[in-house]
């Protein structure tokens, strides 16, 4: 019997945060929805 293919796993959470950090450490006018682009959610 053939394994089940699993979908790609997801980018770790703590990558995530500390790219959210930089880009208000850097004072960058963001919102939720250029988050979501630059982070490909």
């Amino acid at each position: 019997m053939a394994k089940p293919t699993q979908p790609p796993r997801s980018r770790p959470p703590l990558a995530r945060m500390i790219r959210i950090h930089e880009e208000f450490q850097d004072a960058r006018l963001t919102n939720c929805t250029k988050l979501a682009d630059l982070l490909e959610v």
